[in-house]
């Protein structure tokens, strides 16, 4: 784990000295997550919930078609599990730190479309459990620790692939999915677990407002020096 830590160091202190190629933004957009797992040693099937997503980025040069892109986001992630006669969906907010490396084809001042990955550390913060049996629902606040009684453990840590095509020069549309490494259920085992699986869909601008499509100025031509008295 120090190795990683040294490594990441490197490679972010290599991105802000070599490079003055900087671009940032806001992003947009909606998730689509869920919890995967087992209970009692049987696979559990729970159904999936849809939440937004909103956050920013950062652009970091390292060379014309490869980038360092870090990001911190807010995410809604959650599920939902049913019983005999209702459903309990769990909305977990989460704040989300990322870390990835972008891959740009083609030449860069006429780069349309671009793949990347690298990992994520999430913070499970805030969350509600709804519990509807018709017509009847109640709410309590979601329990975030590591005890018996909690809901979910605070922490995550995982890897997420993604795709970016882009529309003009800033505008952007980003496809993303995520696997969590981490299993999430408190005092949870290899027959008792949660796992996060997420999908999720932006949208996004990057300022100076071409995402790295770079267009070189030509230098000017040389100047004629034309002697005193000679036509």
């Amino acid at each position: 784990m120090r190795s990683f830590y040294f490594l990441l160091a490197i490679l972010v202190f290599t991105a802000l000295t070599v490079s003055a190629q900087i671009g940032f933004g806001p992003e947009v957009g909606f998730n689509l997550s869920n919890y995967t797992g087992k209970e009692a040693g049987k696979k559990i099937s729970n159904s999936p919930k849809y939440g937004g997503m909103f956050g920013g980025i950062l652009e970091l040069e390292l060379s014309d078609h490869f980038f360092l892109l870090p990001g911190l986001f807010d995410y809604r992630n959650g599920y939902a599990k049913s019983f005999a006669g209702g459903t309990q969906t769990y909305a977990i907010n989460t704040i989300e730190v990322q870390l990835n490396l972008e891959y740009k084809f083609g030449p860069p001042k006429k780069v349309k479309f671009f793949v990347g990955a690298g990992p994520y550390f999430d913070l499970n913060y805030d969350g509600v459990v709804v519990t509807s049996v018709v017509p009847v629902y109640s709410t309590y606040d979601l329990k975030i620790g590591n005890d018996a009684i909690d809901n979910i453990k605070h922490f995550d840590i995982g890897v997420g692939v993604f795709a970016v095509y882009q529309i003009t020069r800033g505008l952007f549309f980003r496809a993303r999915y995520q696997y969590g490494f981490l299993n999430m259920l408190p005092q949870g085992n290899a027959g008792n677990s949660l796992y996060n699986r997420s999908f999720s869909l932006s949208i996004g601008y990057m300022f100076p407002g071409d995402l790295k499509a770079k267009q070189k100025t030509p230098p000017p031509p040389p100047r004629r020096e034309i002697e005193d008295g000679r036509r």
